[in-house]
């Protein structure tokens, strides 16, 4: 018996970093040279870490598990060196968190998974350690979150999601793991979120979104599990927001973009979800505010832009998204203003206000905004300032109020706002601080 202790507790000793299986799995490989009789385990301070019995070599009757601190950790049954009956599993403090059951091994009849005070958390089934029938998970109020139906251990069948005031927030189906048939999403209101439809776990057919006022929000096909043919999406009062179509899951064509009171706002071509080619855009009142080509999302060639009244205002010369040359500059009453000492790509760059009042000085170097960049409102007071590189913001920017209070202020790096942010009021209040 002190040999077969002795053994015991050499296994624990040694392997006790080492999760709970880690150790059974140590203290198994020793069962076949033991002799017939309880097992029992410590930790180095003394605390019991096991007990169990041995019998022809194998884990057999109850075996019980504990943590460092003498909380029981597990509570299991075995016979011939495989579990069988129930077992239970505990939290750090010894309270149930989960009831199984066993056969041959093998998880095998019902599964309860626990919140505090026995409130039950997950109810399944096992069948020869695989899951398999009604699986249903509860908010710790009680309220069912999701009854899931699994056949082989594969979801099979519908499943059904629930907010916490049980309205349905989705409906699944799945054949024996892979989704298909149609899908369901639900706002909480009730109202419908999204409708999809699956063949083969691929998206295939007709795709519907909602609003939660019942509004349609976006439809189009699926074929295949990517988007083709004509896609439109909406605005939440019902009016057109985009129209184009889809190729391969890309934007292809033209696609034609309107305001939220039903006007055009800009349309253009697309290759390989890219805009490419001519791009118009629009004032509200249906004139050209600007005119021009992309080439792979970029700006390239001659831009044409225009205030409401179809004065121009400018004509820029881009390549690849780079700024090359400025004509001069209009006000909206056709005055002459300084364009700036831009050539090839490199010097001084302005824009302005329609009535002639300056509204940002900035410099490029090699087609991109680089250096100091600074805005200005309408009263002449300081907007914004900051630095660019290579047409991407970095380091510190501060921006301000119409009476010159600093209005918010904090760092990028690579045009992603980075660290402490702070706002203020137009009093010099710190409002909030954010931290990205």
């Amino acid at each position: 018996m002190k040999r077969l202790l002795s053994t015991a507790i050499f296994c624990l000793l040694s392997f006790q970093s080492y999760s709970q299986s880690e150790n059974l799995k140590k203290i198994i490989l020793q069962l076949d040279t033991m002799p017939d009789g309880p097992v029992r385990g410590h930790f180095k301070n003394n605390v019991m870490a096991f007990s169990g019995e041995v019998v022809s070599g194998k884990m057999s009757g109850q075996w019980l598990f504990w943590n460092k601190q003498g909380m029981i950790k597990s509570n299991s049954l075995y016979k011939n060196g495989k579990k069988e009956g129930t077992e239970y599993l505990y939290d750090e403090e010894g309270r149930i968190l989960s009831e199984s059951n066993f056969s041959f091994g093998l998880l095998d009849g019902t599964y309860v998974e626990y919140y505090e005070f026995l409130r039950p958390a997950l109810v399944g089934f096992y069948k020869q350690g695989e899951k398999d029938s009604i699986w249903t998970e509860y908010f710790p109020n009680g309220n069912i979150s999701y009854i899931q139906n699994f056949k082989s251990n594969l979801k099979h069948g519908i499943q059904t999601h629930y907010y916490l005031s049980q309205e349905i927030s989705r409906s699944e189906s799945y054949t024996y793991g892979i989704k298909s048939n149609q899908w369901t999403y639900y706002h909480s209101n009730g109202t419908i979120s999204k409708v999809i439809n699956y063949e083969k776990g691929l998206l295939e057919g007709t795709y519907e979104e909602y609003y939660r006022n019942g509004t349609e929000s976006a439809k189009g096909t699926y074929e295949f599990g990517l988007k083709k043919g004509v896609w439109l999406n909406f605005y939440e009062n019902n009016q057109l927001y985009s129209m184009g179509a889809y190729l391969y899951n890309e934007k292809s064509g033209i696609w034609k973009y309107f305001t939220e009171k039903g006007a055009i706002d800009y349309e253009g071509l697309y290759e390989h979800d890219l805009k490419s080619g001519q791009w118009i855009y629009y004032y509200i009142n249906g004139s050209l505010e600007s005119i021009g080509s992309y080439l792979n999302d970029d700006k390239d060639g001659l831009w044409g832009f225009f205030y409401p009244n179809d004065q121009i205002k400018q004509e820029q010369t881009w390549r690849q998204g780079k700024l090359l040359e400025v004509s001069d500059y209009y006000s909206i009453k056709g005055e002459l203003l300084f364009k700036g000492n831009l050539k090839n790509g490199n010097g001084t760059y302005f824009e302005y206000y329609p009535e002639g009042e300056i509204k940002l000085k900035a410099s490029l170097q090699n087609g991109l905004f680089g250096e100091l960049y600074t805005g200005y409102h309408i009263n002449n007071t300081l907007a914004f300032e900051g630095k660019m590189v290579q047409g991407l913001r970095q380091g510190l920017w501060s921006f301000y109020h119409y009476n010159g209070k600093i209005s918010t202020k904090g760092s990028y790096l690579n045009s992603e706002k980075v660290g402490l942010w702070k706002e203020y009021s137009k009093h010099g209040r710190l409002l909030r601080s954010l931290d990205y």
